[in-house]
C-alpha cells in the first residue's frame, strides 16, 4: 500500500493507483491488522511473557492496538474514499496517504525490534494498601 500511494504521490495515474490501494487496504491491511492484534493477545496470554508482565509486551500491545484502531477508523476509510474518487485527491491528501503507511511500517519495525531485544524488564506491581 505504501508503494502504491508513493507512486500516486510521484505522479502515477491516480485512476490506477488509488483503487488498487483501496483494494489492498480493504482486503489485506484491515484483516491483517485485526489478526495481528488478536494473535498478539492470544500469544501473550499463552506464553511465559504474559500480557502485562513486561514493559516490552505492554508497549507492543499498546502500539498494535493503536495501529489497529487507526487502520480501522482512519486509514481504510481514507483509502476507500481515494479509490472511489481518485481524481478529487489534492496534493496534501496524497501526502497523507503516504505518511500513514510509513508510520505504520515504522511502528511494525519497532515492534519487531522489541520482540527481538525484549528491553526494560518486568513491570513492577505495587503492593496493595491495607484498608
Amino acid at each position: 500500500m505504501l508503494a502504491l500511494d508513493a507512486a500516486g504521490l510521484a505522479g502515477s495515474d491516480p485512476r490506477s493507483v488509488y483503487p488498487a490501494s483501496a483494494l489492498t487496504g480493504t482486503v489485506l491491511i484491515l484483516p491483517l491488522s485485526l489478526l495481528a492484534l488478536t494473535t498478539g493477545i492470544l500469544g501473550a496470554l499463552g506464553s511465559r511473557w504474559g500480557l502485562l508482565r513486561y514493559w516490552w509486551v505492554g508497549t507492543k500491545l499498546t502500539l498494535t492496538t493503536l495501529m489497529t484502531v487507526l487502520v480501522v477508523l482512519v486509514l481504510v476509510p481514507k483509502v476507500r474514499a481515494a479509490g472511489a474518487d481518485p481524481e478529487a485527491l489534492t496534493g496534501p491528501d496524497r501526502l497523507q496517504l503516504v505518511i500513514a503507511p510509513s508510520v505504520a511500517c515504522s511502528l511494525l519495525l519497532f515492534n519487531t525490534v522489541l520482540s527481538v531485544y525484549r528491553p526494560w524488564g518486568r513491570i513492577r506491581r505495587q503492593p496493595a494498601r491495607p484498608s
